[in-house]
């Protein structure tokens, strides 16, 4: 299974998941895709089995081509998506032996959809259906955790780079704890103008060590909180030793960001590279 979310931040949607697929094996793979009709554009993060979804993006992305440009409102493109749902859901998913068990192969998706039109919307669906999910949404086997901890989202109007940190907070969290979940993070964004990019792996790696090292950080201050032997100099030396960790902490997150950047971008310069060596991913 996996975890995936969508969070609508202050210009677009921010859409997320992990990479691991389990079955008899571990494997990894995106679970990230795009659709574009000309202005229209669709970002599906999916939870299930992969080869069933993957037939349902394929069927979704024909439909939304069938579109014209004055049909691409958001009634007629979540028309187009619950075809091409119940197209695969009928004839794969329900009549496959396995239906009706834990081992059914369904599928679900978290939906970024710019209609040009009618504007933006965060969907999910849920077999055949598709429901506008409002700020936020998680699916998968490790929604229960996601949507704990998504407690701290404050709304769409928070600005990208707080719902990012919040984003890839809930999915290291949940990689670490729920035994489907798990590989590598990935992150893209909807924009309100219904173009779409990716998060570079460079901020998604300082964010992953910045949600590791932030409880370590402030759980010698919530015990202290708790403790009412603990006398208002303990106390405050604890506060100061946290706000210190923290400062050395943003630096050095500081400096590795910078130092990621640049080695990505100078093995990205074909007059700097090794003859026969290749780019690195940015």
């Amino acid at each position: 299974m996996t975890i995936a979310a969508g969070f609508r931040f202050d210009t677009g949607i921010l859409l997320c998941a992990d990479t691991q697929y389990s079955s008899n094996a571990k494997t990894f793979e995106t679970k990230i895709f795009e659709v574009y009709n000309k202005a229209a554009s669709l970002v599906l993060a999916m939870s299930g089995r992969y080869l069933f979804a993957k037939r349902a993006v394929e069927r979704i992305e024909a439909n939304i081509l069938a579109l014209s440009e004055d049909q691409l409102s958001k009634g007629k493109m979540q028309d187009a998506i619950e075809a091409a749902l119940r197209f695969v859901y009928d004839n794969h998913v329900y009549t496959h032996p396995d239906w009706g068990s834990e081992d059914a192969p369904i599928f679900d998706f978290v939906i970024g959809m710019h209609s040009p039109i009618d504007g933006d919307f965060l969907l999910a669906t849920d077999e055949t259906l598709t429901a506008d999910m409002g700020d936020r949404v998680c699916i998968g086997s490790g929604h229960y955790l996601g949507d704990y901890l998504s407690r701290m989202y404050t709304g769409g109007y928070e600005e990208k780079d707080k719902v990012l940190a919040l984003a890839i907070y809930i999915l290291q969290q949940t990689k670490s704890y729920d035994v489907d979940c798990g590989g590598s993070s990935e992150f893209i964004v909807l924009w309100d103008d219904g173009s779409a990019s990716p998060i570079e792996k460079t901020d998604i790696t300082l964010g992953e060590r910045y949600s590791e090292a932030f409880p370590k950080v402030i759980a010698p201050l919530f015990y202290a909180l708790a403790d009412l032997k603990t006398t208002e100099e303990e106390f405050q030396t604890l506060i100061d030793g946290a706000i210190k960790s923290l400062k050395q902490f943003r630096q050095t997150l500081q400096l590795g960001g910078l130092a990621q950047r640049i080695s990505a971008r100078l093995a990205r310069n074909p007059l700097l590279r090794k003859p026969n060596s290749s780019p690195s991913e940015p």
